[in-house]
This record gives structure tokens, sequence and C-alpha cells, in this order.
């Protein structure tokens, strides 16, 4: 039974007088995302922390890092990335994954570093047989954080754990390597599988030594290779994914078919590969140096759990500061956008400089401003472009307001041309007319015009008085003089239907005015015979003898106005 607890809030756990310090890290696998597996059989914690498991009656604690190389919290954390997402780099994308990705390495190194500050022994998981390289870079980062915390950890430590701390950590903890999933044709093969431990064992030391992670005294590496035991294990068995649901199925199905893989008992198990560091650190301790410093003694120290609880507070307080040695080793991807940005702004806004009039028009700067983006769009790159292009609009803007125009526009819509000004200055857009005067006999030239006063009478006042039409006689048509001093227009809703109306009854009163009889029809054509009604007045007058129609042919007339009347007499 073990008892588990948060790094940040470590209780009083035991009161053994020697424990063994043993932190796992790396990354889990995608269907299984227990990394401790077998050594811890569940985790409990779903948020980015360091999940402590004691283990009192081997008197073993165990430091579990669950940070974003864990499937299940990178998988929570992409779906949370959005637009809303909060981010320490200024100017920055908060949803693009390449500032997540460096703010996430830096919160999981800060853990990987505590980690190995505080342990004995620390074990790397991978979840496939292939080494990742990603890691140098992290350990590389790990070592410069230390290294820069160092003097203010030693004299936190001091000051109150002078006897077990008095290094500035109990040792220099021994790196383990667990690959989790052998190769498919190796795990039926004990004697290969073990040669294949030996290469990676060599490769590894190779790579670590090449990149200096590993000297020949530990004392000044963040971490130590054991020079005479075993540090890799490769596991054939599927323990690790004794809960996925496709793993159970097959090993039944070959269980049934009696197809199963079967392991030499002759194989030790992880626990069991592990146990071996664990009793050399409970007995004399670890002793990593080569070379001419082999025969040097090296510090090791098996601390209280009081001992240890107190220091693992001091330490956590340490390392949960803000550093911008990791984000300059791990952002690597933001730095360049930095960098390139800031070379890019430049250029852009000497782009939007480049040839600007004293005073130019908002169609003007928005011309520019779409050539100085196209700048920073064709030159930029990374997830502070979007940033670039923000504080480039406003070091535009602040230019344009040191040379904006007023721009009111006038009657007829042109802009004006004078820099921006208050009210006290006239509006100019710079174009003019020619127009007649009341009289007609002069042409004046006039300024477009920003008033309807302007427009209508001051223009006119002051074209009579060069054309002397103002000693003309004038005819004042009436106008309507409101009767008290406050009035209103009248509202014109249905004036059109009004209208008409007394269209309609117009119509008719002329329509009932009208003679009635044979001179009221009228038509297209007229016949021959219709006299008006004052020529057959003048008929009844006359005597009948002496007119006579005789010799005359009379010609109806049309309705388009042209005369069809033939002078022909008989």
């Amino acid at each position: 039974m073990t008892t588990v607890f948060s790094i940040k809030d470590i209780p009083e756990f035991s009161q053994k007088e020697k424990i063994v310090v043993v932190g796992i890290i790396g990354k889990s696998p995608f269907r299984y995302p227990n990394k401790t597996s077998p050594l811890l059989s569940s985790v409990q914690f779903k948020e980015n922390d360091i999940e402590c498991h004691w283990d009192e009656r081997r008197s073993i604690l165990y430091l579990h890092a669950v940070t974003y190389f864990d499937t299940a919290r990178l998988a929570a954390l992409a779906a949370d990335l959005n637009e809303e997402s909060q981010s320490t780099v200024k100017d920055a994308d908060a949803a693009h994954w390449l500032v997540a990705s460096g703010e996430l390495a830096v919160e999981a190194c800060r853990a990987m570093a505590l980690i190995f500050h505080l342990c004995h022994i620390v074990i790397l998981s991978l979840p496939t047989p292939v080494f990742d390289l990603g890691y140098l870079q992290l350990f590389k980062a790990i070592d410069a954080y230390r290294t820069e915390l160092s003097a203010q950890i030693t004299s936190a430590l001091n000051q109150s754990w002078a006897a077990a701390w008095q290094h500035g950590r109990l040792c220099c903890p021994r790196l383990l390597f667990h690959f989790r999933r052998a190769p498919t044709p190796l795990r039926a093969d004990p004697a290969g599988l073990k040669r294949l431990e030996h290469a990676v064992e060599d490769q590894i030391y190779f790579i670590l030594r090449k990149s200096r992670l590993i000297t020949n005294v530990c004392a000044k590496s963040l971490f130590a290779i054991p020079k005479n035991e075993e540090f890799v294990y490769i596991s054939a068995e599927e323990v690790g994914s004794a809960r996925d649901t496709s793993s159970l199925l097959r090993g039944l199905v070959q269980m049934c078919s009696g197809t199963g893989t079967t392991i030499a008992s002759d194989r030790p198990s992880f626990r069991q590969f592990l146990q071996g560091h664990l009793n050399l650190a409970f007995g004399e301790g670890f002793d990593d140096n080569v070379g001419k410093y082999a025969m040097s003694t090296s510090y090791f120290e098996l601390p209280s759990a009081s001992c240890w609880r107190g220091a693992a507070r001091v330490l956590h307080r340490q390392y949960s500061q803000q550093s911008t040695v990791l984000f300059d080793a791990l952002a690597t991807d933001v730095r360049f956008s930095q960098a390139r940005c800031a070379k890019v702004l430049p250029i852009a806004q000497a782009s939007y400089a480049e040839g600007l009039p004293p005073h130019y028009s908002s169609q003007h700067h928005a011309h520019k401003l779409v050539v100085a983006l196209g700048v920073v769009e064709a030159m930029a790159r990374g997830p502070l472009a979007g940033g670039a292009r923000a504080r480039l609009r406003v070091a535009c803007d602040t230019i344009r307001r040191a040379r904006e125009l007023c721009e009111e526009p006038s009657l007829t819509h042109h802009p004006c041309i004078h820099p921006k000004h208050d009210s006290s200055k006239e509006h100019s857009s710079g174009v003019r007319y020619v127009s007649a005067c009341n009289c007609g006999r002069t042409r004046v030239p006039r300024d477009d015009p920003y008033c309807a006063r302007s427009a209508n009478y001051t223009f006119y006042t002051l074209a009579a008085e060069q054309c002397n039409c103002d000693t003309l006689p004038s005819i004042s048509f009436p106008v309507f003089q409101p009767s008290t001093p406050t009035f209103r227009a009248a509202s014109v809703k249905g004036a059109v239907k009004s209208q008409e109306l007394s269209e309609v009854r117009q119509q008719e009163v002329i329509e009932a005015e009208s003679p009635q009889g044979d001179g009221s029809q009228r038509g297209s054509w007229s016949p021959p015979d219709v006299l008006s009604p004052g020529s057959a007045r003048d008929d009844d007058e006359e005597d009948p003898e002496d007119s006579s129609d005789e010799g005359i042919e009379v010609v109806t007339v049309q309705d388009n106005g042209t005369t069809g009347m033939c002078d022909e007499f008989r």
C-alpha cells in the first residue's frame, strides 16, 4: 500500500531515517497513459504536477512527473488550445502550437529539473525501442537552469539542512533507460534482446559523451551513467498495456490458440533490474566517476523522510520561479519569430513612409498600409507575425495622425484638402466652379461650397455687387412667415393620395360644367357636320339664303394637328 500526495503539499509521510528517492520521467504510450508500471499500479493526477508515491515497506519514494509528454495530458491541452488561451510571450498568438509547445516544454523542464535535484535514481521511460534525440536539448536546458540556480539553492539549503544537503543535492542521480516495447522479432529471443540492450547502451553513452551531458566527474554533471552496471532495459512483455482492451483481446486469442510468446525465465523483469540499483543505493551508494577521477570518492547521502520533506519544500519554491534560460533554450521557434519580426518591422515601416506627402488622405493611407503589410506577410515568420502586423498598424496610424487631412466633404462630396483643423478655419476642397449672377449677364468663379448659405446666398450677394444686379428691379415672392416663434413643418404623410384625390375631383367638376348635347361629344375624329357652339349660334342669326355650301368640299381634321382642307371650288 502506497501513500500518494503532491510535491506542492508534502505531509509528514514517514519517520524513516533513510529513504531512497526514485524519479520517473519521459513519455507515456498512446493507449496506456501510465508510464510508471510495473512500479506503480496507477496514476491519480490529471494535471501537470509531480505525483509522489511513498512505499513504506521498501522505504522508497517515487516521484512521477506528469507533464505534456504524457499522451493524455497532451491531448487535453491540444483540445483546450484556442484564441482565448493565455501566453507569457508578448504579442504572440496564444493559439499557435509553437508558442504553446515552447511554454509546455519550459513547464516540463522545471518539473524534471526538480526531480533530478531530489532523486537518487531517475528512470527515463520511452514508449519505443528508439532513443529520442530530442531529450538532448531538454537535458542541456535543465543543466543550464540548474547551474543558474545553484548558488541560490546551496545558500537556501545550508541555512536549514546543512548536514545532508551541504553539497546542494543528495548525489549525482543515476539515469536509467526503460524502453517499454521491444521489437517484435526479438520478443521471443532473450539472447538477441540482451545484445540489443548492450548495443543501445553503447550508442546512448557515446551520444551523451559527445554532447557533454556526462563527464568524468559526475559531481559536475546533471546525471551520471553507471560505469559497471546495466542502465538500459527493453521490456518484452506487455505489462504496460495491461489495461488496453486490444492487448487483452490479443492475449486471449494467443492463449486460446497456443501461439502466445513465452520469454525465458532467466530474463529478469524491470522491477528486478531496478532492484539491483536500489540495493546499491541502500548499501555503499553510487560512485560513477571515470578516468583519473575514478579513485576519488563522490558524495552520496540517504536523507531521512523529514529532512527530505523540508528540503523539497525549499527546492520547489526555487524551481517554481520563471526563468529566461529555459525559454531561450527550448522556445527556439518563438525566438526565431521574434528576431525575424524585429528585423522585418523597420523595413515595413520604411516602405510605408517612402514618398509620403506632407499631408495625405485616408485612401492614400490605406494604400500605403496594404503595401507595408505585404512586406510583413512576405518576410515575417512564426507565431509572432500577427503581433508584428498589429504593431505595424499602430505605427502607421501614428504617422498618419501627424499628417492627416481634414477630408470634410463639401455639398458636392469633395473632401477638404487642408490639414486637420478646428471650426475656426474654413474648409476648402480646391475645386472651383463658374456660375452666373442673378441676372445672368456676368459669370463669376466660385469655390466649392460647404454650407447652404454659402452656396445660395453669399455667392450671389458678392456676384450682384460685381455685376450691379442689386440696382435692377426685383420681384419678391411671398414666403410663408410663421405666426408663432415655435413651429415645425407639417407632416407629408398621405400627401400623394391627397393630390390624386384633388385631381379626380377637379376633373369631375370640369365634366359637370361642360355643355351637354351633340357639341359635347369628343373623339379622335370630328364628324364633318358638327360645328362649335359659337358657329351654331351664328348660323341662327344669318339668313339661310345668304349662305350656300355649294361648291365647297369639307374634309375631316385629324388630331395630329394637320389640316386636310382642299381649296377646290366648283
